[in-house]
C-alpha cells in the first residue's frame, strides 16, 4: 500500500504507508492494554495512539516502562525525513521533531540568530537548540489538555505542524550550518521566498 494523502482542517499532506495500530500491536506484540509487562497507558497516551492510528502513521516505538508516554516515528516530509517524539503527560501533550543534523559549535550563535528570526514569525511551537549536547536541532508543538479532550485531529495537527515547520526552515538551517550563509538572508528565503532580509511585512 503506497503513500496516501492526509487531509486535516484543510492541510493536504501525503502521509507514510499506512500500518493500523492494532495490526501493529499483534504482529510486535503490543497486544495488551495494559502492556505484557503491566504496564498501565495515561489516557491522553491512548488519545495520541488513537490519532496515529485514525492518521495511519506507522509507528517506530510504543511507549514502554522507561518512557510510557512516549511515542517515536519516522515521518517522510518534503524536505527531508524526521524523527518525531509524542510525549504524553496530565495535562501536557508535545511533540519533538527532530532535524537531521547537528550544529557545530563554530555555528551555534549563527543558527541561533536564524532560530530567534524564525520563532518571532512562528505562530504555533518554535525551534530548540540543545547548546550542551552536541548540538541537537528539533521543533517543539505542544498542548495543554487540562480538563479538555485530547482529539485525533488535535493530535495530527501536533505533528504535522512540526514537520511543516521543520520542512520549511529545513534548507535555511543546512545553508547556514554548512554553506556559512548569513542567517538574515536564510531567514527571508525561507519565510517569504526572496533575500532581502530589510524588507519584511510587519508582523500581524
Amino acid at each position: 500500500m503506497g503513500p496516501r494523502t492526509l487531509s486535516i482542517c484543510g492541510a493536504t499532506r501525503n502521509a507514510p504507508s499506512a500500518t493500523n495500530w492494532q495490526r501493529q500491536r499483534s504482529e510486535r506484540g503490543w497486544d495488551s492494554m495494559p502492556s505484557p509487562r503491566g504496564m498501565r497507558l495515561h489516557p491522553l497516551t491512548k488519545a495520541v495512539l488513537a490519532g496515529i492510528d485514525d492518521a495511519g502513521w506507522t509507528i517506530h516505538e510504543p511507549p514502554g516502562p522507561e518512557a510510557p508516554g512516549t511515542v517515536t516515528m519516522t515521518f517522510d516530509g518534503d524536505a527531508s525525513t524526521y524523527e518525531v517524539e509524542v510525549h504524553s503527560g496530565d495535562p501536557l501533550v508535545y511533540c519533538y521533531v527532530m532535524l537531521p543534523m547537528r550544529v557545530p559549535d563554530a555555528r551555534i550563535a549563527a543558527v541561533a540568530e536564524l532560530i530567534t528570526r524564525a520563532n518571532w514569525e512562528l505562530r504555533s511551537g518554535n525551534f530548540d537548540l540543545n547548546w550542551e549536547n552536541g548540538g541537537d536541532l528539533q521543533f517543539r508543538t505542544s498542548i495543554n489538555v487540562c480538563d479538555g479532550q485530547l482529539t485525533s485531529h488535535m493530535v495530527q495537527r501536533l505533528v504535522l505542524d512540526g514537520v511543516e515547520a521543520a520542512d520549511r526552515f529545513h534548507d535555511a538551517f543546512i545553508q547556514v550550518v554548512f554553506g556559512n550563509v548569513d542567517p538574515g538572508r536564510a531567514f527571508s528565503i525561507a519565510m517569504y521566498g526572496d533575500d532581502d532580509a530589510d524588507e519584511r511585512p510587519e508582523r500581524g
